[in-house]
């Protein structure tokens, strides 16, 4: 199931994206903590989200819609980034 995130699977999300950080491929990013994963989560505005998809009650995956620029041209411009 495909479902919006809560606090909750924040945890597993961080656990995600440093596996993918650490592959050397996937991301640019340096390792994350849970808290900078926690304050993502608390920035989202309300055209912004972070799913996860979840089987039975264990995280597989997820994915982030954010906004790409805060400049005015890209006002209706989205980033999506997907982590399984």
């Amino acid at each position: 199931m495909i479902r919006p995130a809560t606090e909750n699977d924040i945890s597993k999300i961080t656990e995600i994206y440093n596996q993918h950080i650490k592959s050397g491929n996937t991301s640019m990013d340096s390792k994350r903590e849970i808290s900078d994963m926690t304050a993502v989560f608390h920035q989202l505005n309300e055209r912004e989200k972070i799913y996860v998809h979840d089987e039975e009650k264990i995280i597989k995956g997820w994915g982030i819609i954010k906004k790409y620029s805060d400049r005015f041209g890209y006002r209706f411009s989205c980033e999506v980034s997907v982590y399984v």
